[in-house]
């Protein structure tokens, strides 16, 4: 397995913070999306907040099993804030990685605001 500690999700120019873990109250609205969609599918990512009495941050764990081909995935998903009006200047992630997986992506997709934007990133193991 391996894991993704996030501290928040933000995105500059007009749209400001997407996403604070630090001071989310729960992580409801995020649902699971894996390759399990399909019959051979076997990976899960689990997102959840980690609370203690000193800080607290989202932490997404995932357990990738690839097919003979090597395809796998597992993420979480939820919807954008509806106070995104106009499309990101840039995104600011902060992040650190446990586990095997130095490989991640990110990826939005309004139906408010006519964009997508995807992106892979390398995240140090820690």
């Amino acid at each position: 397995y391996s894991l993704l500690a996030i501290s928040a999700l933000l995105a500059m120019g007009s749209a400001g913070t997407l996403f604070d873990f630090t001071t989310l109250p729960n992580v409801d609205s995020w649902k699971e999306v894996s390759d399990t969609v399909r019959t051979p599918g076997k990976s899960k990512g689990v997102l959840t907040l980690q609370k203690t009495q000193l800080f607290q941050r989202g932490v997404f764990f995932a357990m990738l099993n690839p097919q003979p081909n090597g395809a796998c995935f597992a993420g979480s998903v939820t919807r954008l804030p509806t106070t995104i009006t106009s499309n990101p200047s840039s995104v600011q992630l902060k992040v650190r990685a446990q586990g095997e997986l130095s490989h991640w992506k990110v990826y939005f997709n309004s139906d408010t605001v006519k964009y997508n934007y995807e992106k892979a990133f390398e995240c140090p193991l820690n």
